[in-house]
């Protein structure tokens, strides 16, 4: 089977009811070396919130060719013995073949959140094997934003965002895919404003904007258009442009929305630094607008609503 197969055989683990789930665990008893069968469970498991380090330790030690994504990732608590065992286990398999990249980003995508350091190390040497291949350079990039917003020093914090940009305009030059990227110009603006960047950050977000115009119809995502313009605010506003900043706000509680805003939710921050400087009128009305397609945050948005329109300035955090 192909990757694409294997992913939708773990997502088939997902409509399992109890008499299904009671029957694969019979099937597995008697073959315990089926890798299908395998697969189903560890998707059941993930979909239930259930414990699955045993399996993704047995998928990692004898089918470490078979990517799951976020299907073979649990964190150390689950269980700190067979964490460090698939750990060592991934890493066995980059130091036996050093320039497979499915081991080496799998380990990377394994060890993330528990060692972000060790993640960026095998990202870095993906790089430098396969220099042509933008993926090394974005996932380097997240890893680089995300430790950005974790860090506690300013100085520092700012300096691994600086190296993100640079990782995501290497990401950048190296992708031909249209929707890839137009999110990887996103990735970027998103990481030169972190950065204190403001040329780079408006420049990625224009071009991005501009060029899912003629794509978004299709496209049916609204992420570009929503990032692009709380970018652009953002710059604004630090550049003491206040009424551009309201307008990016009103164009980015526009969006059509996208799975990712559907779920997580849009911006705030250009919302919650509108609104401290008193435009609770513009923030009213991008809240409003929100409402549209991040459902699962209405209740949260009404309270806000109401909250302001009785002249309160409350955190717009999630």
């Amino acid at each position: 089977m192909t990757e694409r197969n294997w992913l939708k055989v773990g997502f088939s683990g997902a409509g399992l009811n109890k008499a299904s789930a009671v029957e694969l665990e019979r099937q597995l008893a008697e073959r315990p070396d089926d890798l299908e069968l395998r697969i189903k469970r560890i998707g059941f498991l993930y979909f239930k919130g259930r414990p699955r380090a045993h399996d993704v330790l047995w998928l990692a030690t004898h089918h470490p060719e078979v990517d799951l994504l976020a299907f073979t990732v649990i964190p150390r608590g689950e269980d700190p013995e067979a964490f460090e065992r698939i750990r060592l286990a991934w890493m066995e398999h980059v130091q036996r073949s050093p320039e497979n990249p499915v081991y080496r980003k799998q380990a990377a995508r394994f060890v993330w959140s528990d060692d972000p350091g060790e993640a960026e190390v095998l990202y870095r040497q993906g790089a430098a094997l396969d220099p042509a291949e933008p993926d090394w350079h974005e996932r380097l990039g997240s890893l680089l934003i995300g430790r950005s917003k974790r860090a506690a020093d300013p100085d520092i914090a700012r300096g691994l965002a600086v190296e993100a940009v640079k990782a995501f305009e290497d990401a950048c030059r190296r992708e031909f895919g249209e929707f890839r990227r137009l999110h990887l110009q996103i990735s970027l603006a998103k990481a030169a404003v972190a950065a204190g960047l403001h040329d780079t950050a408006s420049a990625a977000a224009e071009a991005g904007l501009r060029d899912v115009l003629p794509l978004e119809p299709k496209l049916m995502d609204g992420n570009v258009v929503h990032w692009g313009h709380i970018v652009l605010g953002t710059v604004a506003l630090r550049r003491g442009d206040v009424e551009s900043a309201l307008r990016e706000l009103a164009l980015a509680g526009r969006t059509r929305g996208s799975p990712t805003l559907d779920d997580d939710g849009p911006d705030f921050e250009l919302a919650q630094s509108l609104l401290a400087l008193g435009h609770s009128g513009a923030v009213l009305d991008y809240l409003t607008q929100c409402k549209k397609f991040w459902e699962k945050g209405c209740e949260t948005l009404d309270r806000w609503i109401d909250q302001i329109s009785s002249g309160e300035r409350p955190e717009l955090t999630r």
